[in-house]
């Protein structure tokens, strides 16, 4: 099961919230905010309508529950699918991608879709790809087996993950 390849849903979120941490985002927040991103960062969660190549993609949250305006931090801990869309696309649905891709999730596309996780990864790839979040940005790919021993506890031989800053 963990090398299945699967949808990873709202999992993916906090990888839309790091590509915003990473990039200043020109005049996306209200008159007279700091164009940085934080978690009071106030997102908009509302019905919004996406155009992709000739389709129209029209996300929707849960329960079809809005809240209009929303903070960041509230919007990622309610798991808000339009806000986050939103979020992407002030970032650039092919930042978030492409960051998602460095940490390891290397189906991401550009696309409004790729914010709520539209895209397959398996569970050891996403174990890897969280790793960024607890290691200040360093990426440690998953590795299976650490070392083999003797039966008197000899190191047979020893394997270490391989780690880049992501």
């Amino acid at each position: 099961h963990v090398l299945a390849v699967r949808p990873t849903g709202s999992i993916f979120k906090p990888f839309v919230y790091a590509a915003a941490f990473n990039t200043a985002v020109e005049g996306m927040l209200l008159p007279g905010q700091t164009k940085l991103f934080s978690p009071v960062t106030i997102l908009n969660d509302e019905p919004t309508t996406y155009e992709v190549g000739n389709q129209i993609y029209a996300p929707r949250n849960f329960l079809n529950e809005y809240h209009q305006e929303v903070t960041a931090r509230f919007a990622l801990q309610e798991s808000l699918n339009n806000a986050t869309i939103g979020l992407a696309s002030l970032v650039g649905f092919d930042n978030v991608a492409a960051l998602a891709r460095t940490a390891g999730i290397a189906n991401a596309q550009g696309t409004p879709s790729v914010a709520i996780g539209s895209y397959g990864a398996t569970p050891l790839s996403m174990a890897g790809a969280y790793t960024v979040f607890a290691n200040h940005g360093l990426h440690i790919d998953p590795w299976l087996v650490a070392s083999v021993r003797s039966p008197n506890g000899d190191v047979i031989a020893d394997y270490s993950p391989i780690a880049k800053q992501v």
